[in-house]
């Protein structure tokens, strides 16, 4: 007890002294240092707290007496004033770092988060169980040198390799649903569950309704709120049958499927070929011919790119020497939409002005040398901005004035 104590009273001592370092008075590069430090000491705090609420036995319990509570996280949110579910979950995430030590080191040393650590457990079934012990290494080294999102998206990726018969989307399937009720006075409240394809499709059509009820919004000077004008573009979605503001239809959902993923689907259902390994799947988001994904990025079941190759449009899109005119010169001031779907392929769906988060519907395709300059219109002097960023850059007076 005696060491537990003077253990718990040097780190109250070593926050003492953090909490007392004067962070207003440092140089900018060194408050940063001191923030990001922080955050890695959180990490190793955490580590610590999950392993020793998953290594307190029962026996803690009436250790010190009769305490009412059938579990040592109980007892934890009891004495220490917090939601229960946060020692419980972390338990049991201590529980389960057992089986996969690389992770549980990496976590001890603050090198990953326990949020990431979580993201990680999420894609722990049956289906994955049996690559994940070997996986371990590439995702503490994905979880290091990716983004939030990204390393989202690659786990998702990873994930839908190690279920080649397809379970998970027909889990999703089945799971859809929608429910809505008239309440007495009128209104109507809901919830819904979509698969990726489908939900897609509703946060294009969204996004595209609601950006142009903002325009609306900010040339009238009307005060509505963001959730009103979701609301009014999920009735105009309803009312005028998903077309846009012009009365004509568009895609809602584009998904990028490479060569090699569409070849391996076709061999699974051919008994005589068969695929070529038939417990993983060609997926692969930095090779182009295993891409299987949404326009902006988000990795897809190859289940669900195949089904949607029955009524999809097909077009063919080969980046090389012996693809179709990818430089229209002087001749073509506006991108072409096939021109403009190769930028967005290449910008994986995403304005490409750093931080930014604008959903696809925002997205416009942008010379990099404006065509007043000169510029040409073409695959290497093209862009992919959000409206908000493309105006902010058209706003910009010449470099030479």
């Amino acid at each position: 007890m005696d060491a537990v104590e003077a253990t718990l009273k040097q780190l109250g001592e070593a926050l003492d002294v953090a909490g007392e370092v004067p962070v207003s008075c440092l140089a900018g590069p060194d408050s940063l240092a001191f923030v990001c430090g922080l955050q890695t000491a959180q990490n190793r705090l955490d580590a610590i707290r999950c392993r020793a609420l998953a290594e307190t036995g029962p026996d803690a319990l009436t250790a010190g007496g009769e305490t009412g509570h059938r579990s040592v996280a109980g007892v934890v949110a009891a004495q220490t004033r917090v939601d229960p579910r946060r020692p419980r979950a972390d338990a049991h995430l201590g529980a389960w770092l057992v089986d996969f030590p690389i992770l549980a080191e990496a976590f001890a040393q603050g090198v990953i988060s326990a949020q990431q650590v979580g993201v990680i457990r999420s894609r722990d079934n049956t289906r994955t169980r049996p690559y994940l012990p070997d996986a371990q290494q590439y995702l503490v080294d994905a979880a290091q040198s990716c983004t939030w999102a990204e390393f989202r998206a690659l786990l998702r990726c990873w994930q839908i390799a190690a279920d080649p018969d397809g379970e998970e989307p027909m889990e999703q399937v089945e799971n859809r649903r929608c429910n809505y009720t008239k309440r007495s006075d009128g209104t109507v409240t809901g919830s819904f569950t979509l698969d990726p394809l489908a939900g897609d499709a509703f946060v294009t059509a969204m996004d595209r309704y609601v950006q142009n009820l903002f325009r609306d919004d900010a040339e009238t000077n009307s005060k509505r709120k963001a959730t009103h004008r979701r609301a009014d573009a999920l009735v105009d979605l309803v009312t005028r049958g998903a077309k846009n503001p012009s009365g004509t239809s568009s895609p809602l959902i584009h998904v990028i499927l490479g060569e090699e993923v569409v070849t391996d689907g076709f061999n699974r259902g051919d008994a005589t070929t068969g695929p070529g390994d038939p417990t993983r799947l060609p997926v692969d988001p930095d090779d182009p011919l295993r891409r299987c994904e949404l326009i902006d990025g988000t990795p897809l079941h190859p289940h669900f790119a195949l089904a949607a190759l029955a009524t999809a449009t097909l077009r063919r899109l080969v980046v090389g020497p012996d693809s179709e005119v990818l430089d229209l010169g002087r001749s073509v001031r506006t991108f072409p939409s096939r021109l403009k779907q190769l930028l967005m392929i290449q910008a994986r769906g995403r304005c490409q002005q750093p931080g930014c988060d604008s959903p696809h519907a925002w997205l416009q395709a942008d010379h990099l040398i404006p065509w007043s300059r000169g510029g040409t219109t073409s695959l290497t002097n093209g862009q992919i901005l959000c409206d908000p960023h493309n105006k902010a850059k058209r706003d910009k007076p010449p470099p030479d004035s």
